[in-house]
């Protein structure tokens, strides 16, 4: 007695089966692999933590110690005014 041809069909079906399930694991590994990839492509443009300025609560204000002074230039003042009338 030999296989029934119905039961080597099947057979054949479920290594198929198997197969192409294993084929759509490892394209699906390949998408999270590309997907995670293009998230991170703007890491390199980030300062690294070693080369990062600690950052103070709170900075001071004007000039550091040692800077001459740079005083403003003169207001614009008014010099004399024109009547008008608000009609």
């Amino acid at each position: 007695m030999g296989i029934d041809p119905c039961d080597q069909r099947i057979q054949e079906l479920k290594t198929e089966n198997a197969r192409r399930r294993q084929l759509i694991q490892a394209l699906q590994d390949r998408v999270e692999e590309l997907e995670s990839a293009a998230a991170r492509q703007a890491a390199p443009f980030r300062r690294k933590e070693k080369d990062r300025k600690p950052q103070e609560p709170y900075a001071t204000l004007g000039r550091k110690p040692g800077h001459p002074a740079a005083p403003r230039g003169a207001k614009n003042r008014r010099t004399s005014t024109i009547p008008s009338r608000l009609d």
